[in-house]
């Protein structure tokens, strides 16, 4: 529907080697590739989802909740328009293996299932804060963002609902972001 650039950038970024890891459950290539997810392109589908959050995430109320309404948006406006987005994905996806490694968008508890909230939170913060020259503290300091997660994740009900129920609900998007924003600035 959206050939162009993009399209083509959204499907090599994919395959971040961490990002493809996590998102597979660490499977083989060639489990992974058998799998609906893989199938459907859903992990394009995140790609995308990571992009129009992050242009979206306090705005989204926009859209009406309509997650598919905006990322058709954000596809029709940067369909050629890449400039950045692969040093950003990439050095998010470095940062967010470097603060969580093999528990980035999961839930705390161990379970090994990948939480849609969880990862617009990880994602979408953390490339934010590198846009404000913050990646090498991100990372210095990424033993206590992991920790100071956990701890909010137990304790505020109202984050960790955000991140598990309506997930493309405007007040959840934001809030789960801010939220992430805030926690990570205090460790900074």
């Amino acid at each position: 529907m959206f050939e162009g650039q993009l399209n083509d950038l959204l499907i090599e970024l994919s395959e971040n080697t961490f990002f493809k890891n996590q998102i597979s459950g660490n499977k083989s290539d060639s489990e992974y590739k058998k799998s609906r997810f893989y199938q459907e392109m859903q992990d394009v589908e995140y790609v995308l989802r990571f992009f129009t959050l992050r242009l979206y995430w306090n705005n989204f109320k926009y859209f009406n909740n309509n997650m598919q309404n905006a990322m058709n948006q954000f596809m029709d406006e940067n369909k050629n328009n890449t400039n950045g987005f692969s040093e950003n994905f990439n050095n998010t996806m470095e940062v967010v293996q470097a603060i969580w490694g093999p528990k980035s968008f999961k839930r705390i508890d161990g379970t090994n299932k990948i939480i849609l909230g969880i990862y617009d939170a990880q994602t979408v913060a953390i490339s934010l804060l590198i846009d404000e020259g913050l990646k090498d503290k991100l990372i210095a300091n990424a033993e206590y963002i992991s920790v100071k997660f956990d701890s909010t994740y137990r304790k505020d009900t109202i984050f960790q609902e955000s991140m598990r129920q309506f997930t493309s609900n405007s007040s959840n998007i934001e809030y789960r972001i801010s939220t992430m924003m805030d926690l990570m600035r205090e460790c900074l």
